[in-house]
Formats: C-alpha cells, sequence, structure tokens
C-alpha cells in the first residue's frame, strides 16, 4: 500500500480535486472470473460479470453510507448466456432500454469469432447472432461496442486485414464493415455516442501512454482526431475501458503500469482522469494499488448522480470501488441530470444511470495493446449459489520483480508535478 501513501501525502490533488471529490477502498466482490461491468437497473445496481465460458447477472448492492459498503448477492446469479467458450466480453444499453452485448470466442483459431446477444430490459433473452466465425481477417477480442440510434456496431483489431468497424443489425447479423487505419488500435478501446451532434467516437491508446480520440459520423467517415499523452514518461497508459461524458468533460478510467515491466496484460492499477475536449487533464485519481502479480485489468465505470462505480477484475476477483464527483465542477446540476435520461441518444444503464463501455485489451494474434497472450480465458470457478452513451485477455498475471505500486505511484507523482508547474 505504500504507493497510495505515498501518492496520498505528496499528491492530494491525485485523490481528490475540483471534480472527484472521494475515492473508497477497493471492495472484492467475492465472486471470481472477468469482465466485471455495473449497471443502474430501475435505481438499483447489478453487475455482469464472465466465468465457465458464459455470462451472468447478479445484484450489486449498496449495504451503507460509506464508500466501501457493498455487496454482490450471488443468490440473485442468473446465467445470461449458454454458450460454453466465450472469452471477452462488451456490453451495452440502447435507446430503447434492451442490451447489447457481444463476446469472442475461439472455434478454429484464437480469437477468430465472435457473436452477439440482445436482452430485453429485463434482461430475458431477446435472441442471438454471429458476427464473424473463423474469420481471420480481424481479431475479435476485447471489442469496442456501441448501441445507438446511430446504429449499432463492434470494433475489432486487425490480423490478416486492417482493424475495422462492423455494423450489427437489428437481427444480430453483420452488417457493413469500414476498415480503419492500421495504426488504430480497438481492442482496448472505450466507444461512445453522442446522438445530438451525430458522432461516433473511438477512445484508444497507443501503448505509449497516449490517448487518441476518433470522431466520427454515423458512416464511420472520420471527423476529427485528437491525441495527447495522459501518463508520465516512465509509465504506459493503456485499456481506456470506461468512458463517461459529464456535461462538457469526459470521464475516462484506464490502466497504468511501468514502461520497464516485462508482465502480461493483465497487470496494472486502474486510473480515472477528467479531460476536457483537447484531452487535457483537469482532475485525476489512482483508484487501485497493486503490486506487480496482482493482475488489475478491464476497468469500467457507471455514473449514478454524484456516484461512479468503477468495476474491474483484480487476481480474477471481482472488485469495485466507489468515487463521489462534484457535479457543479461538471456543469451539470444533480437534479437535472443523473447519467442517464432514457432519451434516444445510445446508451445509458438505467434509471438514473450512465454505463461507461469499453472493452479490454490484450496483443493475442491482434493489435491490443494489453501486452498480453490472447484473450481472457473466462472459465472459471463460481460460486456454488449462485450511449451519448452514459454508460460499456492475455492470460493472467505473469512474471515479473518490481512493484508496481511504487513504480506506477512515483510516475504518477512526476506527473503532477508537471502539470501543477505547466
Amino acid at each position: 500500500m505504500y504507493a497510495a501513501a505515498l501518492i496520498a501525502m505528496l499528491t492530494p490533488s491525485a485523490l481528490a480535486g475540483d471534480f472527484i471529490l472521494e475515492t473508497g477502498p477497493e471492495v472484492e466482490l467475492r465472486n471470481s472470473g472477468t469482465w466485471a461491468r455495473a449497471h443502474v437497473v430501475d435505481g438499483a445496481w447489478k453487475l455482469t460479470f464472465a466465468g465457465n465460458g458464459d455470462y451472468y447477472i447478479a445484484d450489486l448492492v449498496k449495504t451503507g453510507e460509506g464508500l466501501g459498503d457493498w455487496e454482490l448477492q450471488d443468490g440473485t446469479r442468473v446465467q445470461l448466456t449458454d454458450h460454453g467458450d466465450l472469452k471477452d466480453h462488451a456490453i451495452r444499453r440502447c435507446p430503447d432500454g434492451t442490451y447489447l452485448h457481444a463476446a469472442s470466442a475461439n472455434v478454429t483459431d484464437v480469437n477468430d469469432s465472435a457473436y452477439a446477444w440482445r436482452y430485453a430490459a429485463d434482461w430475458s433473452l431477446i435472441g442471438t447472432g454471429t458476427i464473424a466465425e473463423s474469420d481471420m481477417a480481424r481479431s475479435h477480442q476485447d471489442m469496442g461496442l456501441y448501441c445507438s440510434s446511430l446504429g449499432s456496431g463492434a470494433a475489432f483489431g486487425g490480423r490478416e486485414g486492417p482493424p475495422g468497424i462492423v455494423r450489427i443489425n437489428d437481427d444480430l447479423t453483420p452488417g457493413a464493415a469500414t476498415d480503419l487505419p492500421f495504426e488504430v488500435r480497438p481492442t482496448g478501446s472505450g466507444m461512445w455516442v453522442d446522438a445530438e451532434s451525430e458522432l461516433i467516437t473511438l477512445f484508444w491508446t497507443d501503448g505509449m501512454g497516449n490517448l487518441h480520440k476518433w470522431d466520427m459520423d454515423p458512416d464511420l467517415n472520420t471527423v476529427a482526431t485528437t491525441n495527447r499523452p495522459i501518463a508520465e514518461e516512465a509509465l504506459r497508459a493503456y485499456w481506456p475501458q470506461g468512458v463517461l461524458r459529464v456535461g462538457d468533460y469526459w470521464l475516462i478510467a484506464h490502466m497504468v503500469r511501468p514502461l520497464d515491466t516485462s508482465v502480461g496484460g493483465d497487470d496494472g492499477n486502474v486510473r480515472l482522469l477528467v479531460l476536457n475536449d483537447q484531452l487535457e487533464i483537469q482532475d485525476d485519481a489512482t483508484l487501485t494499488d497493486n503490486d506487480i502479480q496482482d493482475a488489475g485489468m478491464r476497468p469500467w465505470i457507471t455514473r449514478k448522480g454524484d456516484v461512479v462505480v468503477m468495476a474491474y477484475d483484480r487476481q480474477r476477483q471481482h472488485t469495485v470501488v466507489e468515487i463521489r464527483l462534484d457535479l457543479a465542477a461538471f456543469g451539470v446540476a444533480g437534479d437535472e441530470d443523473t447519467g442517464w435520461t432514457g432519451s434516444d441518444d445510445g446508451g445509458g444503464s438505467g434509471d438514473g444511470s450512465g454505463d461507461g463501455a469499453g472493452n479490454g485489451s490484450g496483443d493475442g494474434a491482434g493489435s491490443g495493446d494489453g501486452g498480453g497472450s490472447g484473450s481472457a480465458d473466462t472459465a472459471t470457478d463460481l460460486p456454488a449459489d449462485g450511449t451519448s452513451e452514459k454508460d460499456a485477455c492475455g492470460g493472467c498475471a505473469a512474471s515479473g520483480t518490481a512493484p508496481l505500486g511504487l513504480a506506477a505511484g512515483v510516475g504518477l507523482l512526476a506527473l503532477a508535478r508537471r502539470r501543477q508547474d505547466s
């Protein structure tokens, strides 16, 4: 815990600033697996998650007033899919209140297939479809996903062909595909749709600490691009999975780790950023304190009023952190905007919530920037009892000796000082 203590003592603005007021402790939910995503449905919290090659949902309950008072009720767990060999997942709420879920699988080769499901507002299954199967053109792990009035689609990494976005039709069949430049890394990306301005935005990192924002029109033509470093030179920023638009600012949850470590894609700490449209950092907080062996990955953020829940998996244990925002700093009135209004904006996560969606990455056979060895194997043991889109691995911990928490703390301290001097 020395990294967190170092940051707390020397850079208090990293934990509490003008925008981010408080961050709570990590709360392990005593449930094994990966791809934990929080949602708010009719005012209640839910958690969807992967395990045993399928996808599940259960009640996530706030048990008290403290930031660490969270519990996953295993007895409420419901299996959403019946596939058995699914690897990586993305899930988004659609404007009509249904949910679009995509997942990858290995059929004849690694990451060669992807499938889709549609759930009703009560999470009952509406239908399923095949996006790609035994298709070597793209690498289908850790996809970006959007569902909106501008259409639906999934972003995949390049393989034998370039990376691209494949539209998903209403009947869950694949539609037209749009190729992206080879330098774009959609694996590990976050996606956002602003229906009012008719923009589809893809957030991705180049693996060297630079965050890229690509704005596209409804036909997926590039309208504008912006990129900016978001990590100190000694650190690597990656997997910007959690994306929220709050007022005129972006809230981004991503992973960070030292550049000089030889580890798999599942090792890192979660950092939360408040950015303006030029991607300039307005506030930040380091939410976790993982050593190099602790295998933290796949962050996601969801907002309900001034409360944000970050969900990720640490050592294949679903874990959440509660964050409190100063909505006035974002220019948002708490009684007017609780995250998702039910408008035709392409996202959200239910009554008074917003889901930040993005998806993990791994170098595997694709172009992901997670540094892993492929897609997350979600075949874990579960307990026996068991979008504006204001929502949405390579093997676990590899060998390493340097403590990630300390290196990340020193790097973030340097970044904070650099920002204060600028």
